[in-house]
């Protein structure tokens, strides 16, 4: 069975870091995706889709990312259900994302207001490091070339 999905879209929500019994971190947030055709008044409208990222992948969205962030989503669709306080069966559907990538520069996503609890150091960590293949900066080694044997290739 297949249960992937990706997507691309704005943050409509901030980044809400939040931890489970357990001690676990995992972040929830909604994208706003884009519908590829336009309603009878010429308009596209967006589907609102609910998200969440565990651990550092969730950490590093809640550092990174901004409602509004232009960002791409990849991960898996989970479906599940529970009883509320009066007794009505709730039924939620979301992506849990495995990896998320900057679809926007950089001083796009500055210049929007900052997640209250969300880390300063944006700019500084990702331009102090040297080695890109440590950096918070995914971008870091764009244009560089990369030795990869024949033999690592999945293809």
């Amino acid at each position: 069975m297949i249960n992937q999905v990706a997507l691309t879209g704005n943050l409509a929500s901030e980044v809400e870091l939040r931890q489970t019994a357990n001690g676990v971190q995992y972040a929830h947030f909604r994208i706003a995706v884009t519908r590829n055709f336009a309603n009878k008044d010429g308009e596209r409208d967006s589907d609102f889709i609910n998200c969440v990222a565990w651990r550092q992948t969730g950490e590093a969205m809640h550092k990174y990312v901004r409602k509004g962030s232009r960002v791409g989503i990849t991960g898996r669709i989970r479906a599940s259900s529970y009883d509320d306080a009066k007794g009505q069966r709730v039924y939620r559907t979301e992506v849990i994302v495995e990896d998320f990538y900057f679809l926007e520069k950089r001083e796009e996503t500055e210049a929007r207001p900052q997640n209250p609890g969300q880390s300063a150091t944006y700019t500084a960590a990702t331009t102090q490091s040297t080695d890109p293949y440590n950096s918070p900066d995914p971008f870091a080694s764009a244009g560089k070339r990369v030795d990869i044997s024949d033999d690592d290739l999945p293809f």
